[in-house]
């Protein structure tokens, strides 16, 4: 059989190419009409993009169908003579009725170019009410009105915590082990270092299939634990993926939780039933992993800020007791003024050591977060120095290793002086670089000899620059303006 030509049959002899022939030809046999719950509608380019499911027994099944640019104002069109439009239809949970052609898209999935949707479609989808009644339990349930609405979206990282009573230093993470929003949450937590919590992590596959009781007894596990937090974190996907987040039943266990319970699926603008029953929810892992940063960093801000005070209130009490002694003392005889007078001495000089340590722990705190930003920034760049080089190498690699294509593209000969002189130009430029990048590392913790021509003005302004430092150069230049 040729290469062009198409196989009648499936056999072991047929490539990849005469296979997608095959079917393509089978599922391209003329229009067809077709209902279903419309599910993810999303408009793009001016064309319509939704799944059309269909729930059986062994689950929901889909159908990504389209609504090419071309075809949506004929479509709306007669979707309009009935008092409706597309608009209308692109809805959740609406039960459509439409005529479309098959097609095997370039990644291998059948989908549906829409050519016509019936009118009079109702709202009334399998899943939409399944979705209606489990917002119904939640709100028996208790779970708050404000988190039950249209309107609810996902809590802002910075400051997610502020009116929850909690710190979260103890955290248990429950998600699938080797899911990429694990590994994101884990960067950022480590990202923070001096602020980061004390986490337990426990490997759970959270799907539309899975039972209710293994999560159950995480939950039940960080409370005879007494963890500050329960974080359920997944790494995304297909919103098919992510259906066993709509279930009631993981729901109603989430809100039961006496560990308070915070939800990390990785979908941007989806809410789901275990989003609404958690105490908090946010979009992605980072996310989840940015609240808890930010918020064990005000703690310990907090923290300072309260020693200060107390010690403020010492020294202002002190100073108050010297006062009304130094009153008193005027009114008793002389060998009396004599001895209260020590007394006020003796309490100046305490209060005066106190507002000594006081400001010792000030600074000492001062230099302490210092040091983490300068130990941060200095992580930050030796990554982005290793990535440079990891760049490079595998740059030369591929001049070296795909060399016959670069010199027939610049017309050199392979065994001509030029095509030497290019192999030598490469290695020589990619060690180069490499011994470049490398002496650039060993040199990021020491201070720049010349100062910046404009260093930074204040503490602010140094803080601001050393979180958003990228190269070694820059890094030895902030180091030359630490603060002291």
């Amino acid at each position: 059989m040729s290469r062009d030509q198409k196989p009648t049959s499936i056999s072991p002899g047929n490539s990849v190419s005469q296979v997608r022939g095959w079917v393509g030809t089978r599922v391209q046999h003329g229009e067809i009409t077709i209902s279903g719950e419309c599910m993810a509608p999303r408009k793009t380019n001016g064309s319509w993009n939704f799944d059309l499911v269909s729930v059986s027994p062994k689950g929901a099944e889909i159908l990504s169908c389209v609504v090419w640019e071309n075809m949506v104002p004929g479509i709306d069109a007669m979707l309009s003579t009935a008092g409706s439009s597309i608009g209308n239809a692109m809805s959740e949970g609406m039960v459509l009725t439409l005529k479309g052609t098959l097609w095997l898209d370039a990644e291998g999935t059948i989908g549906v170019r829409v050519t016509a949707i019936e009118p009079g479609f109702v709202r009334r989808g399998d899943l939409y009410l399944e979705g209606k009644k489990s917002i119904a339990l939640l709100r028996a349930a208790g779970v708050p009105r404000s988190r039950l609405t249209k309107e609810f979206r996902h809590d802002n990282p910075e400051h997610a915590f502020k009116n929850l009573g909690c710190k979260p230093e103890r955290v248990m993470v429950v998600g699938p082990a080797n899911a990429k929003g694990v590994g994101d949450l884990q960067r950022r937590l480590w990202n923070s270092r001096s602020t980061s919590p004390e986490v337990f992590y426990r490997p759970f596959s959270w799907t539309a299939a899975a039972q209710i009781g293994v999560f159950q007894a995480h939950l039940q596990e960080a409370q005879e634990l007494n963890l500050d937090l329960v974080l359920l974190v997944q790494g995304g996907g297909h919103w098919r993926w992510l259906r066993g987040y709509q279930r009631a039943d993981l729901a109603l266990a989430i809100k039961a939780s006496r560990v308070p319970v915070a939800t990390a699926v990785g979908h941007d603008s989806d809410v789901s039933l275990a989003d609404r029953a958690a105490t908090l929810s946010f979009t992605t892992p980072t996310a989840a992993g940015e609240a808890i940063a930010n918020e064990l960093s005000f703690q310990r801000r907090q923290q300072v800020k309260t020693t200060r005070q107390a010690a403020a209130r010492e020294v202002h009490q002190a100073h108050q007791a010297a006062k009304e002694a130094d009153r008193a003392s005027r009114e008793k005889r002389t060998e009396i003024l004599e001895s209260q007078r020590s007394e006020a001495l003796a309490d100046a000089r305490t209060a005066q050591q106190r507002e000594a340590e006081a400001n010792s722990r000030f600074h000492m705190a001062l230099r302490v977060h210092t040091q983490d930003l300068l130990e941060t920034a200095e992580s930050r760049v030796r990554f982005m120095s290793y990535a440079a080089s990891v760049t490079v190498l595998v740059v030369v690699t591929a001049l070296v290793a795909y060399d016959d294509q670069v010199l027939a593209v610049l017309q050199l000969s392979p065994d001509t002086l030029p095509s030497w002189l290019y192999h030598a130009s490469v290695v020589s430029s990619g060690a180069w670089l490499l011994v470049w990048q490398r002496r650039a590392r060993k040199s990021a913790w020491l201070a720049s000899a010349s100062p910046m021509k404009h260093p930074p003005s204040d503490l602010d302004s140094w803080r601001f620059a050393i979180k958003r430092v990228r190269t070694v150069r820059k890094l030895r230049l902030l180091r030359h303006h630490t603060p002291r």
